[in-house]
């Protein structure tokens, strides 16, 4: 069961989220472009993903990556318009992918 939540994102970090998702039947840790990461990883953003995630430092209890993002930072008033806009900014997103319970093949997805 994968579980997508929407954290409050401030202007200045993210904050630290967590998204319980599932690995493959494999006992390594999915990669940074695996489709569940990236899926999971957008919805903590709450925005797009753009070009491709890069692996940082991987072992084996826990993978770094980092992606660039379109970061949602909520709503803004445009007065001209008189009307709210969604705000996005972009960014780069350092998250992790660690294990739940790798003999489930169960990990989860958090940003730092």
């Amino acid at each position: 069961m994968n579980i997508l939540l929407k954290p409050l994102a401030v202007a200045a970090m993210l904050t630290a989220t967590m998204i319980p998702a599932h690995a493959a039947t494999s006992s390594e840790l999915p990669d940074c472009n695996n489709p569940t990461v990236l899926k999971a990883l957008q919805g903590i953003v709450g925005g797009s993903l753009r070009g491709q995630a890069k692996d940082l430092k991987s072992d084996t209890d826990k993978r770094w990556c980092t992606a660039s993002a379109n970061v949602y930072l909520g709503q803004e008033w445009a007065s001209t318009a008189r009307m709210w806009f969604d705000k996005y900014e972009p960014r780069d997103v350092v998250y992790t992918i660690e294990w739940i319970n790798q003999a489930e093949g169960r990990f989860w997805v958090g940003t730092k």
